[in-house]
């Protein structure tokens, strides 16, 4: 557990000061074309409903397959050549399924240039972050849609990789990530994914659960220590998060919404036709680009809390000898 321990907090370093690799193939990337290479296989036109969730269940089983193996060989290889470089290699792995300051960096080359009044700018980073056309898009709508990439993410970006990093090491954090994308790539209610992607959606569902939870909690206690309303981002929670389509994403975005006197959700334009998002949280004033930065800021409190939460709880167990 003390290795662990080393592990997590360098792994959380690495996130926050150093990011995602820039020279380097990301190994999200990797497993993206793992699950394309799988789907071009397993995939066929025509097939009947229960054969493609059959198949897609296939692709979810191979995938998570694959990803044990060889996280899990590359982590005995690394300690086998040496203790430290073993410590070393498995904290950059873990650090690459976090993503703290990349969704920093994501919300901040949105934000610069609206606050400077280059819309069209901001749209086009919008647009590198959500699948909505932002071409578009008002002010307020951007900064709508990045408060809400910042809200959801915390929790499939960092506090989910964590809690299954701190469960079950880089293994199981890469494992989390490999189900995180599936989803991401399959897990569209449309003709082709409806039902190849459901076993893809559903144990995205339910990995994310907990996590989700955790980070609402969080979320409530990061706008206590802004002097944000913690008592409104309850009652946002309670009112709105069932309304998301997500059973997980809405739980930060509607603590977030609350926390901050505003209402996300609303209309979004999707390959030229207009979907309606159920709103979350209730308009007391107009989004503005400060939301963004606030959020980034709530962000960064779950994460020093939740790492915080269990170093105490390691730490204490280390000491009353629970673990070794």
């Amino acid at each position: 557990m003390k290795e662990l321990l080393i592990i997590f907090c360098l792994a959380v370093i690495l996130d926050i000061i150093v990011g995602d690799p820039e020279k380097l193939t990301h190994p999200v990337v990797i497993i993206g074309r793992l699950i394309s290479w799988l789907e071009e296989r397993l995939y066929q036109i025509g097939s009947a409903p229960n054969s493609l969730i059959f198949r897609g269940g296939i692709l979810v089983i191979a995938v998570i397959i694959t990803v044990f193996l060889i996280t899990a060989a590359i982590i005995k290889v690394s300690f086998y050549l040496h203790y430290w470089i073993g410590i070393i290699v498995s904290a950059w792995l873990f650090s690459t399924t976090l993503a703290t300051k990349s969704l920093k960096k994501a919300a901040m080359a949105i934000y610069l240039p609206l606050v400077s009044g280059n819309l069209a700018v901001a749209q086009q980073m919008l647009g590198q972050v959500v699948s909505r056309e932002t071409s578009n898009l008002s002010s307020a709508e951007i900064s709508r849609g990045a408060v809400e990439t910042v809200a959801e993410n915390t929790v499939d970006g960092v506090i989910a990789p964590l809690f299954y990093g701190i469960i079950g090491g880089p293994v199981l954090a890469f494992i989390y990530k490999a189900i995180n994308t599936m989803d991401s790539m399959l897990g569209y209610k449309n003709d082709r994914y409806l039902y190849f992607g459901k076993a893809a959606a559903k144990i995205d569902d339910w990995a994310n659960y907990l996590p989700a939870r955790i980070t609402g909690i969080s979320f409530v206690l990061s706008a206590i220590l802004l002097n944000l309303s913690a008592k409104k981002a309850i009652a946002s929670w309670q009112k709105y998060a069932h309304l998301h389509p997500s059973p997980n994403g809405g739980v930060p975005e509607s603590i977030v919404a609350g926390a901050l006197g505003i209402r996300l959700g609303g209309y979004n334009w999707y390959h030229g036709q207009k979907q309606f998002r159920a709103y979350l949280g209730e308009k007391e004033r107009e989004i503005v680009p400060e939301d963004i930065i606030t959020t980034v800021k709530m962000m960064y409190i779950v994460v020093f809390l939740f790492t915080g939460a269990v170093l105490l709880l390691i730490i204490g167990l280390l000491l009353l000898g629970g673990i070794r």
